[in-house]
C-alpha cells in the first residue's frame, strides 16, 4: 500500500532543496515568487507542484527555517500572501547549507542521511 502522506513530505522535501538551490544560484539576485513558482513548473519531472499556495507554503518553510528571506511586497491590508508579493533571496545559513557546510535537514532533502 502507498503511504501518500509520506510520499508528499518526500516530495516537498525535494521541492524545497531545488527552491533553495535556483535561489543560491541566483544569489545576490531576489526572485519574485511567481519566478520560482515557473522554475518549479517547467523542470517538475515528477514532483509537481499542486498549486500556487503549495509553493507559498514551501517558501514559507524555507523563510522558517531561515533558509531565505521572503519579502512582502503587499500594497494593501486586504491582499491575500500570494507569489506576487513575494520577493525571494537566500541567507547565508541557505548558501552554506546548499555547499554541505551545514548539518542535514529533514525538511530539505539534498541527499544527505539526516541522524
Amino acid at each position: 500500500m502507498i503511504d501518500f502522506e509520506a510520499a508528499n513530505l518526500a516530495r516537498d522535501a525535494r521541492l524545497r532543496f531545488r527552491i533553495l538551490r535556483v535561489l543560491n544560484e541566483c544569489r545576490p539576485i531576489s526572485l519574485r515568487g511567481m519566478q520560482i513558482k515557473d522554475i518549479l513548473a517547467s523542470a517538475a519531472g515528477k514532483d509537481e507542484i499542486e498549486d500556487e499556495q503549495h509553493v507559498v507554503r514551501l517558501l514559507t518553510d524555507l523563510s522558517n527555517g531561515g533558509y531565505i528571506v521572503v519579502e512582502d511586497k503587499r500594497t494593501r491590508t486586504r491582499e491575500e500572501l500570494g507569489l506576487g508579493f513575494m520577493d525571494c533571496c537566500v541567507t547565508i545559513k541557505g548558501t552554506r547549507f546548499i555547499s554541505g557546510a551545514a548539518p542535514p535537514d529533514a525538511l530539505i532533502a539534498d541527499g544527505r542521511i539526516v541522524k
